[in-house]
């Protein structure tokens, strides 16, 4: 969720890996099920380490990720990841 645009984040701890995987995916789910689109939806981790993360929770909303880079690439229909550093991409490219 955008700190511009939209509710305030929620904050949520959860007991594994898999547990906020799905968490995520859940959340991604019902924002597209509530009608916004899956290139409007951006999650982000801290390094590229921790890609796979994201990459899982998307694919659990049963969404195609687009992994962010400084290449532009179409975004049409697919979740945007990547790292905190390249979300300012994701950002100005709406």
């Amino acid at each position: 969720m955008s700190v511009f645009n939209g509710p305030d984040p929620e904050v949520l701890i959860h007991k594994s890996e898999d547990e906020e995987v799905k968490a995520v995916g859940l959340a991604i789910f019902e924002a597209i099920d509530e009608g916004m689109p899956p290139e409007e939806i951006g999650v982000f981790v801290r390094s590229e380490n921790e890609l796979a993360r994201p990459r899982n929770a998307v694919r659990e909303a049963e969404q195609t990720p687009l992994e962010l880079s400084d290449r532009v690439e179409d975004r049409t229909g697919r979740v945007a990841i990547g790292t905190m550093h390249l979300a300012r991409i994701f950002h100005e490219g709406r």
